[in-house]
């Protein structure tokens, strides 16, 4: 993998394609799934060739909603582990400010977009002791709720350790500018790929992130379609003016999309979008996100991998 935000893998993107490989969907999800791994592969051995000996090392991992953010930042952290290197996750979660101190967005409510939602001052204090010195204090951010608790996580790392920052707001200049660059590796991950047919655009990299995120908020969240797409456009809204400026700021970048995901989601979603009611402002985009999952052949979750980062958004599609 190439020090360059252009260069990521890439997979099958036509329905066309990806309906072909469904034939043989075992086969398929395989090699997708090893794609996938070994681009993290490679990337967990071009970070480890930027590590300067006896320094903390830390990694800044960043990309909008639903991009797969999480789960790749736990199996980075396990390539690091299995190379012999000390790693852990840190989570900018964890340094929300709450609702009590978190500027309001247009509607008076809270807004957890905006980097200003992140006690910054804390935060850059942290990274730089532990990055300095080996050891910080992190916050623990209680999310039932919605405020810092009273404990902190103390963390210690030997001299040649890695640290994975994960957030949405982790290449933000304002939390990134006070850090020694020699020691600092930016990526951004998020789905670099949209899917055709017949040479027309069908699913947009965001219709794909959206399609991830309904499946979630119901899986996770206990939230209907209709309510994440009431609050998409604010979550577009914030990845513009808070995220995607910075991507080009990136070291290396990921591409989570994995060109089964349609087949598999499609089963999910089909049932769930039908819940939105007929005359709901949001029907239309229901019907269109249905329509476009209709054309991919079907494949059942029960194939897809336990390691692989789709079941941040599955989770159990029984309950």
């Amino acid at each position: 993998m190439k020090n360059s935000i252009e260069q990521y893998a890439h997979y099958a993107d036509t329905v066309q394609q990806i309906n072909r490989y469904a034939a043989l969907p075992g086969d398929f999800i395989q090699r997708v799934e090893e794609k996938y791994q070994n681009s993290l592969a490679e990337l967990a051995n071009a970070v480890l060739a930027r590590c300067l000996p006896h320094r903390v090392h830390t990694i800044m991992l960043s990309g909008p909603s639903s991009s797969s953010k999480t789960t790749t930042a736990h199996q980075l952290v396990a390539r690091f582990q299995q190379k012999g290197r000390e790693a852990v996750l840190i989570s900018l979660d964890d340094f929300y400010l709450g609702d009590e101190h978190t500027p309001l967005d247009a509607d008076g409510k809270p807004d957890y977009e905006t980097v200003d939602a992140l006690n910054i001052e804390l935060l850059n204090d942290c990274l730089l002791s532990l990055m300095q010195h080996g050891a910080c204090n992190l916050p623990v951010f209680d999310f039932t709720h919605h405020r810092p608790l009273a404990e902190t996580r103390p963390i210690e790392l030997r001299p040649d350790a890695i640290a994975v920052v994960e957030g949405i707001h982790a290449l933000n200049p304002r939390i990134v500018q006070r850090l020694p660059r020699q020691d600092l590796t930016k990526i951004y991950i998020s789905v670099k790929q949209g899917i055709s047919d017949r040479g027309q655009a069908l699913l947009t990299p965001n219709d794909i992130r959206l399609i991830r995120r309904i499946v979630r908020d119901h899986q996770f969240r206990s939230m209907p379609p209709v309510g994440t797409l009431a609050m998409w456009p604010s979550v577009m809204s914030g990845e513009y003016r808070y995220i995607k400026p910075y991507r080009r700021e990136a070291d290396f970048t990921i591409n989570s999309f994995h060109s089964y995901e349609p087949c598999v989601f499609r089963s999910l979603l089909t049932p769930l979008l039908s819940t939105v009611p007929p005359g709901s402002e949001h029907e239309q985009r229901a019907r269109q996100l249905q329509q476009a999952l209709a054309l991919f052949t079907p494949i059942p979750f029960s194939l897809v991998p336990p390691e692989s980062v789709l079941w941040e958004f599955i989770g159990n599609p029984a309950a």
